[in-house]
């Protein structure tokens, strides 16, 4: 699964996934990409957030 800035998502199920799985265990793998999606997220933004402030702390406005 990838997003472009939790707007646009785009997701790739191996065929074999649903072959294995029932429409609980689907949902759950759901979830679980979609928690983990969330959490990249949340990293990805604080670290541009720390980058950004360590580049313009010393800047005078």
């Amino acid at each position: 699964m990838t997003a472009v800035g939790l707007m646009d998502f785009h997701l790739r199920i191996a065929p074999e996934v649903l072959d294995r799985r029932d429409e609980r265990g689907f949902l759950q793998l759901a979830d679980a990409a979609m928690s983990d999606l969330r959490a990249d997220h949340r990293r990805a933004n604080t670290a541009l957030r720390h980058e950004l402030y360590l580049t313009y702390k010393d800047r005078e406005w």
